[in-house]
């Protein structure tokens, strides 16, 4: 019997020629194995506060645009075609559409990453002006005033204005929108209500499970009154919500829900629920991707600590050397225990490129 596909989810086109630049910037660089994304702090100021937030207590100042153009520069001549530009919260910084516009002047894929509370549609002109190619936005509660997850405070909006956005931005301009949300113990039963808000608006969505406290590294402050780890999956009849929900995730993209996660990574999290050995999905952290942070220093990923190694000693020929030891001792800590989508999805579409070039397609 054929399955019956949900009258809401619709599929937004990309332009042939969107298409065309995130194949040749994203795709083709992790078909040459080479590096084909990297995550560029702008700032690690932020306007509100999420408690499964990945920033470290600690102030740096916010790079200039002369400075985050060198590091464009420089990633670029690393061979690098795709940046994700990252906080804190990068709408804070004025100068933002600059920092756009020299990612379009350098023919590199600029994607934003943003919990869109400063966003209007002022701003999302700019953007959009200077050539937005990519933008997501956190989308982790129905309710802002009320929500356990996230102190809003003078930031509180109705999220759907957050939507209305995305709308507009990938019908205006061409952007390739969606929304992400971090799955916690605090927001489990709000998750299918999210993913159905999302998919009115002809929202792409990607999921990540915050179930392991190797990958909040400030959780340690995150303790209330009743338990220390209040976002994590640890008793039993929270870890069973949790897999029921993952079972319904699976069938929701079976019937064309637009998750762009694959099955392997929800594999990955059941094996999780039931102690299991978790399977290595192959992350290329250090190796086909990394961070620039504030201070211009490497680092394997958000979640890992900073490298004695500035982004200026690099070259293309020696950045993978430079850093294969110190990849080689964080994958001793992690591989076991990251449940991180943004990594696992990203190294595991890497080896898998006809699976992500055929979901990019069925979902723009």
């Amino acid at each position: 019997m054929k399955q019956q596909k949900n009258p809401l989810i619709k599929k937004h086109n990309l332009s042939f020629r969107k298409k065309t630049k995130i194949i040749k910037n994203l795709f083709y660089p992790a078909y040459k194995d080479r590096l084909y994304m990297t995550h560029l702090w702008v700032t690690t100021r932020c306007n509100i506060h999420c408690k499964f937030c990945y920033i470290r207590n600690y102030e740096t100042k916010d790079p200039s645009l002369k400075e985050l153009e060198k590091r464009l520069d420089k990633l670029k001549e690393l061979g690098n075609r795709t940046t994700v530009i990252m906080g804190g919260e990068p709408t804070l910084r004025k100068d933002l559409p600059q920092i756009i516009n020299a990612c379009r002047k350098k023919d590199i894929l600029s994607y934003l990453v943003t919990n869109g509370t400063l966003l209007n549609k002022k701003m999302i002109d700019k953007l959009g002006k200077n050539g937005l190619d990519i933008i997501s936005i956190s989308f982790d509660a129905l309710d802002f005033k009320d929500s356990l997850l996230i102190r809003y405070g003078k930031y509180e909006c109705d999220p759907k204005e957050k939507l209305d956005l995305l709308q507009y931005a990938q019908e205006k301009y061409d952007v390739m929108a969606f929304v992400a949300i971090c799955i916690t113990k605090l927001n489990l039963d709000e998750i299918i209500p999210l993913m159905k808000v999302a998919q009115k608006y002809n929202l792409a969505i990607t999921l990540t499970v915050m179930a392991n406290p190797f990958i909040i590294p400030n959780l340690k402050t995150q303790k209330t009154k009743k338990e220390k780890d209040p976002l994590l999956f640890k008793k039993i009849r929270d870890l069973k919500k949790l897999k029921k929900l993952i079972k319904k995730l699976k069938i929701m993209k079976k019937n064309g829900a637009r998750i762009i996660e694959p099955y392997t990574y929800f594999n990955r999290i059941l094996d999780f629920i039931e102690n299991k050995e978790i399977e290595y999905m192959g992350c290329k952290a250090g190796k086909n991707f990394l961070d620039i942070n504030t201070d211009g220093n490497i680092m394997l990923c958000v979640m890992s600590d900073p490298l004695p190694i500035h982004y200026s000693q690099l070259t293309k020929n020696n950045y993978r050397k430079k850093l294969k030891p110190y990849r080689k001792k964080q994958l001793q800590k992690c591989r076991k225990k990251c449940t991180l989508a943004a990594y696992l999805e990203t190294s595991y579409y890497g080896d898998n490129l006809l699976e992500i070039i055929k979901t990019f397609l069925k979902i723009y």
